[in-house]
């Protein structure tokens, strides 16, 4: 998770202990259990998808380190052999330049280890050292082409699962915000006791006090009016700005947001970007919109048409006309 989204996590956890400490209390309020059971769901799903999201680094980093090691411990070994050859070779440059650690390797950065593990391996196909085959540098090489492989695989990896699992997380996020804020509200009515505690572990990167929803929008697509959902939503007033997605069903929701003008941009991979601008913020009223993304048309085809004849590219070389000689005027007699 981003730090936003962390620290957002972390006020839900102290607004899940502030439920189940006053639940005997909340639990009596009319509308409130459906909104309890509903905010408990959203955290089981949100906790799911963290765990997952640190379990899959955990792994898939693991992995990567295991093989970095197999190639370190195969590639030393070789080093080791071949500096003893080459010292008695008299080949001193080359003996001291194959002698290295196993944390050459393994304590450098990825980047460094590819490029250590291609010098060292070079140097061991210097024909001198008899000591290291053929076979030797094949098999070497292909524990480097493995590190190679896996080395920028978690970064893609991750960035797959996440687009899987993990990214749900803020969409989840605003989910339950909106749950809190409902439960804000019948708080706010019941118990004016809770108020100021309930205000208090609520306000992470928003105003105090019940959130009143200041822009609801709705993203389709123009063509099948399918509702989009992971939309990025901007708001700003040009001064402050604002992030929020869509959820499955194509909804995004913008709470106290202060007064005055503000500008809603939608941007979604394959969809040109649409903006809506001056919209009016009071608090008494609730702007309502529905944005149709349009698809983005896939580029032309850049197959000839059937009918369309080759044409050379170059004109072939015609052998110059030649010019006829100018006429002579007949000789005076």
């Amino acid at each position: 998770m981003k730090k936003p989204e962390i620290a957002r996590w972390l006020k839900n956890l102290n607004v899940a202990k502030f439920l189940h400490d006053n639940h005997d209390d909340l639990i009596l309020i009319e509308l409130y259990a459906v909104e309890e059971a509903e905010h408990i769901a959203l955290m089981a799903e949100i906790l799911t998808a963290i765990n997952r999201e640190a379990e899959d680094i955990k792994v898939i980093t693991a992995q990567k380190q295991l093989i970095k090691e197999d190639l370190a411990l195969n590639l030393i070994d070789l080093c080791l052999r071949a500096s003893v050859q080459a010292h008695q070779l008299h080949l001193n440059e080359l003996s001291i330049a194959l002698d290295r650690p196993v944390t050459y390797i393994t304590q450098a950065n990825d980047i460094n280890a590819e490029t250590r593990s291609a010098k060292l391996i070079s140097l061991l196909t210097n024909t001198a050292l008899t000591c290291i085959t053929h076979a030797d540098i094949i098999n070497i090489r292909a524990k480097a082409s493995e590190f190679n492989a896996i080395k920028i695989l978690p970064k893609h990896e991750i960035k797959e699962r996440k687009a899987q699992t993990t990214n749900l997380i803020p969409i989840k996020l605003n989910l339950i915000d909106e749950s809190e804020n409902r439960i804000g509200k019948l708080i706010h009515s019941y118990r004016k006791n809770f108020i100021s505690t309930w205000d208090e572990i609520t306000k992470v990167g928003k105003p105090i006090g019940v959130h009143h929803t200041s822009i609801i929008i709705k993203l389709l697509d123009e063509t099948t009016n399918v509702p989009l959902s992971k939309v990025k939503v901007t708001a700003t007033n040009g001064i402050i700005s604002l992030v929020h997605y869509t959820t499955n069903l194509g909804w995004v929701r913008f709470f106290s947001l202060e007064t005055g003008n503000w500008s809603i941009q939608a941007e979604f991979e394959t969809y040109q970007p649409d903006e809506i601008t001056n919209i009016g913020v009071d608090e008494e009223n609730t702007a309502k919109f529905e944005i149709k993304l349009k698809k983005v048309p896939p580029p032309p085809s850049e197959t000839p048409s059937e009918t369309q004849t080759d044409i050379p590219s170059e004109t072939p070389e015609e052998t110059p006309n030649e010019i006829p000689p100018t006429p002579q005027a007949p000789p005076t007699e």
